[in-house]
């Protein structure tokens, strides 16, 4: 195969264009390493694509858990600039190895959701669907891990934390954030009545 283009992406790595329409990324060290100029054999490409960039790959996404969670399709979009067959073989590894779970990725999700960022389930819905996860797991976490209760005492929290005081300007203001945090019209009113009465 004939090297067409080489393009620098940053001071570390390089993208190599080849005549077959194909293009990989590599760190520019092991390119040179190669003391490859215009040409790459089959062996060479073969040998490059499972010992440099799948390691490549394989470290960028684990780099990228490293911080957080993340959905597969956010891993497989940190990958792009790899070849489609590198990034299924990286994510079928981290499947393997459980540092990808889609299932387990919107539970913890929906937890923190709840619990930290005081999120309601409209929110959390359309947050997960951004996420790429697939509908189905959305449906079944939704189902297992969101019920009124949870929900009503989430906005409880951010009602007690941002409304100190219950004139109608300050709980028209407080409808309108835990509207914005994805809370239903039903919720927002049992937690206002509840405020106001109390």
């Amino acid at each position: 195969m004939q090297i067409v283009k080489i393009e620098k992406m940053n001071k570390n790595k390089i993208k190599i264009f080849l005549s077959n329409e194909s293009s990989f990324v590599m760190l520019e060290k092991d390119f040179k390493k190669f003391n490859l100029k215009d040409e790459i054999s089959d062996s060479q490409y073969d040998f490059i694509m499972e010992n440099i960039v799948f390691n490549q790959a394989r470290d960028t996404a684990l780099k990228y858990l490293s911080s957080s969670a993340k959905s597969i399709a956010q891993i497989k979009n940190k990958l792009i600039d790899y070849p489609d067959d590198i990034v299924k073989k990286v994510i079928d590894l981290l499947i393997e190895y459980h540092y990808a779970d889609d299932e387990l990725f919107a539970k913890n999700y929906i937890y923190d959701c709840l619990t930290l960022r005081h999120y309601g389930k409209i929110k959390i819905i359309f947050d997960l669907k951004q996420k790429k996860i697939d509908d189905e797991i959305i449906s079944s976490a939704i189902e297992k891990y969101v019920d009124n209760e949870k929900e009503i005492e989430s906005a409880k929290k951010i009602a007690q934390l941002k409304c100190k005081v219950f004139d109608e300007k300050s709980l028209t203001k407080l409808k309108n954030m835990l509207h914005q945090r994805g809370f239903s019209f039903n919720i927002i009113q049992e937690v206002v009545k509840g405020l106001t009465q109390s």
